[in-house]
């Protein structure tokens, strides 16, 4: 007798517990394996918080907006059951007259007052959603979330004043997967703001050369992030850009990403990024910088130097360094483990999970409207996990129900032996007793014609000799 069939004789609960803990396991792996479609559809819908307007020029009353964006490219939302929360107050979303629900790749606009926001922008026309919210002008926590039988969390984000946008006529929107300081534009794609030189937010020279940039606040040393470049007025021809960062007038700290890779601040002009500025005088141009590995932690100063391309194939600077536009980075040294830590722009944590990094290795050129990325993989990252816990789930039960399985079939066989070796034994025990019967018959047979032929009279007994004889 094995040991499995030793189990199956002695703890019969054995089997009963086994079921258990298979259907324990079987029953929630099928159930989330042949639930995903709907959970990734409507379980975590692709819209996120894509520019928002919480200061404006003058007072704030009625005229604060936020655009969300529908990434999906087959699925339209319901958002009746939608909610809009600050901090920890939650606001009801009311149609204005256009309907409750967001098509695929489309935006929709949630406004304070649908009236004021109409005055504030007569020329627009697309999706309202009616609500009442008053945000911080310093920032604070925005979370979308649906209050049906899931309440499921949408989008959130904290956003921050140190982004932009403090009253002076501008947004904060997502370009790039990064949130920028940003031009006005509820429901179209956003473009980067471009500052005035009379806020000492650009640099410009006698003959009306301008530039003007985005860059984040903070950044890890060691760690790229991007910057946003405008020129205008600038002649037609070919021109490089130079990121520098530096302390006390020395702007030796940063390194730029050219054709080659990165390149300190004496990299040679020629393999720095490149713009080419046609009749228009103007263009917008993505570039990547890195504080240097070693940096301490401190207060910098960041600047962009432009240089044009001459006849000869040199490059010539068109502002001296002293002259250049600079801007506050405050830099945190690198941890000796620096993980996964990124040292973009600020961004809102699940736009960062859910649709990717903001870092390409290729800078573009000519991004204004890039509003999102489009690419809708909202759902891949999430559901991995209830994916595999699906299929482990599948794979344990099913394993234990074959276990199951051979244990049950080798009970029975056990049995079918047991009740066999019992009737061979009853079968030879009833021949045993037929026969012992018997031989106990014949002998009770003998002893009473024994006693009879003892009860005859002796000349019977005589007679009977002779007549034998």
């Amino acid at each position: 007798m094995n040991f499995i069939s030793y189990l199956l004789i002695q703890e019969r609960k054995f089997l009963i517990l086994l079921s258990i803990l298979a259907s324990l396991f079987i029953i929630p792996g099928i159930s989330f394996i042949f639930s995903f479609p709907s959970f990734a559809d409507e379980g975590i819908p692709s819209v996120r918080f894509s520019e928002i307007m919480y200061d404006l020029e003058g007072s704030d009353s009625g005229r604060e907006w936020i655009e969300i964006f529908n990434f999906s490219q087959t699925e339209t939302y319901d958002l009746s059951n939608w909610k809009l929360q600050e901090d920890e107050t939650q606001h009801q979303l009311s149609d204005s007259g256009g309907g409750m629900s967001i098509s695929p790749g489309t935006f929709v606009v949630i406004v304070d007052n649908p009236t004021t926001f109409q005055q504030d922008f007569p020329d627009f026309s697309g999706f309202l959603i009616d609500s009442s919210f008053s945000l911080n002008n310093s920032g604070e926590t925005l979370v979308l979330k649906s209050t049906g039988e899931a309440g499921v969390l949408i989008d959130e984000t904290s956003y921050s004043s140190s982004w932009g946008g403090t009253g002076n006529g501008n947004s904060i929107g997502l370009i790039n997967s990064s949130w920028k300081e940003t031009e006005p534009t509820p429901g179209s794609p956003n473009v980067l703001a471009v500052q005035s030189a009379g806020d000492n937010s650009s640099t410009q020279d006698n003959s009306g050369k301008k530039i003007s940039f985005t860059s984040p606040a903070t950044a890890l040393s060691g760690k790229e992030f991007s910057i946003d470049v405008y020129l205008s007025n600038f002649d037609t021809g070919s021109f490089a850009l130079k990121v520098l960062i530096g302390q006390d007038g020395k702007f030796i700290y940063g390194s730029t990403k050219g054709d080659s890779g990165w390149l300190t601040q004496n990299g040679k002009w020629l393999e720095m990024p490149k713009v080419s500025i046609g009749s228009s005088g103007s263009v917008r141009k993505e570039i990547f910088a890195k504080v240097d590995d070693d940096a301490a932690s401190g207060n910098y100063l960041i600047a962009v130097s432009v240089a044009q391309k001459e006849d000869d194939g040199t490059f010539k600077t068109i502002w001296s360094t002293k002259d250049l536009l600079s801007k506050d980075l405050k830099v945190d040294a690198a941890p000796v483990s620096t993980g996964n830590i990124s040292a973009d722009t600020p961004t809102s944590h699940s736009i960062a999970d859910l649709i990717g990094s903001s870092e390409d290795s290729n800078p573009k050129s000519g991004f204004e409207g890039e509003v999102l990325g489009i690419e809708d993989s909202s759902q891949e990252d999430g559901l991995n996990f209830y994916i595999i816990l699906g299929f482990f789930g599948l794979l344990t039960g099913t394993f234990g129900l074959l276990i199951f399985k051979r244990l049950a079939d080798e009970r029975k066989e056990l049995d079918g032996e047991d009740i066999g070796n019992i009737t061979k034994d009853k079968g030879q025990g009833l021949k045993a007793g037929n026969k012992i019967l018997r031989a106990h018959k014949n002998r009770k047979e003998n002893q009473r014609n024994h006693k009879r032929n003892r009860a005859r009279p002796k000349n019977l007994r005589h007679l009977n000799s002779n007549r034998i004889n």
